[in-house]
């Protein structure tokens, strides 16, 4: 068997062998969603004023 003849190394190997599979079908596995995830939550976002078109309180009556 696999875990008899590799011990733990199997985990290492399979999480390899998903993550490449992702990243040939997708185009990117979860070691780029997480650096996506990281680089987005890095960046500070513009605070707008309440009268400004983007701000929520503006978008909000635009909807109704």
């Amino acid at each position: 068997m696999i875990i008899s003849r590799l011990g733990d190394q199997w985990k290492r190997e399979w999480i390899e062998e998903v993550q490449g599979l992702l990243e040939r079908d997708a185009g990117w596995g979860w070691r780029g969603f997480w650096e996506c995830v990281k680089r987005n939550l890095d960046v500070r976002l513009p605070i707008f004023p309440p009268q400004h078109p983007m701000s929520v309180s503006a978008a909000s009556r635009a909807l109704s």
